[in-house]
């Protein structure tokens, strides 16, 4: 069985509670005032269906050049079990550094292969003059 992407979601923050998921403060444009800038905390959080077994998993940030944001993140290793080999990673960003803006795009690998990408557009934002 190949891999299949259900959901890629960038949001503020993700709780597991009872066997569900909150996805908490969804988004697809981070605001800045000047640049060079950071942003402070977010999460990537997939679903995947796969074969059963063990799976490495992986995010890679780029701007719109495609130049590297980050270093990929480490891997994660994964066990999908079940009839359906569900698995669903939560990667935790913190001091994501954003040069300039535009847009930007999260690419997510499973075993090496890109499977699935999340765009996300930076905007300047001027100040309110008083």
């Amino acid at each position: 069985m190949s891999a299949k992407l259900h959901y890629l979601i960038l949001c503020d923050g993700v709780t597991a509670v009872q066997g569900k998921k909150y996805l908490l403060g969804i988004f697809k444009t981070i605001f800045a005032g000047k640049f060079p800038c950071m942003h402070p905390e977010c999460a990537l959080a997939a679903e995947i269906s796969c074969s059963e077994g063990e799976h490495s998993v992986s995010v890679h940030i780029v701007d719109s050049s495609g130049k590297d944001v980050l270093p990929p993140t480490p891997e994660l290793k994964l066990k999908a079990d079940g009839p359906f080999g569900i698995i669903d990673p939560v990667f935790q960003l913190r001091n994501l550094p954003l040069q300039k803006p535009g847009m930007y795009q999260f690419q997510l690998s499973m075993d090496g292969e890109v499977i699935g990408v999340r765009d996300f557009l930076v905007e300047k934002v001027n100040p309110p003059q008083p």
